[in-house]
């Protein structure tokens, strides 16, 4: 009787293994078993008052919204004239 249970509650457990709903379980997860890798924190977050400064919400004045077209520069128009250094002596040409 009591194997029966046991051997009950092992086939219901198989059962929500093979589930589809079961994220373990998927086609990704099947081909590549570290496809999870990034998803969770390697370390558990620090409890007690943070070192690190504030964040700030990102608005329009500190450039946080926006596609940054107001970032780029015109293009100038080329120099066609030679840049030449100066000379050390005034002689004629």
């Amino acid at each position: 009787m009591l194997f029966a249970a046991v051997l009950a509650a092992c086939a219901a457990g198989a059962v929500l293994a093979a589930s589809e709903n079961n994220p373990h379980n998927s086609p990704v997860r099947d081909i590549n078993p570290n496809s999870q890798q990034g998803s969770v924190p390697a370390t558990p977050p620090l409890r007690g008052p943070s070192t690190q400064p504030p964040s700030r919400p990102p608005t329009l004045e500190n450039r946080g919204i926006g596609n940054g077209d107001n970032l780029r520069r015109e293009q100038q128009a080329p120099r066609l004239e030679p840049i030449r250094p100066p000379r050390d002596s005034q002689r004629a040409p």
